[in-house]
């Protein structure tokens, strides 16, 4: 599934306190496939948040952004 956001709906997502709501507003488990980082798993995803209104549900697994793996975390929390 593909999901766009606008530019404008980005930026204020992005700024001071929204994105630490963001952040806050689901919960990222590791997906882990043999041994191997692939993705993240949602959890406890907030009503009335990004993740539900972009129809994402708990238990979905996001296994990239953008065209990018999310393949380990450090990289995953720089790419977000």
């Amino acid at each position: 599934m593909e999901i766009k956001l606008t530019d404008e709906y980005k930026r204020n997502l992005l700024q001071g306190s929204n994105m630490t709501k963001v952040l806050q507003d689901a919960k990222a488990r590791p997906n882990m496939v043999n041994g191997v980082l692939k993705g993240f798993e949602l959890t406890r995803i907030r009503e009335d948040s990004i993740y539900e209104k972009a129809g994402f549900q708990n238990g979905d697994i996001v296994e990239e952004i953008n065209g990018i793996p999310l393949k380990d975390a450090a990289s995953s929390i720089r790419l977000l």
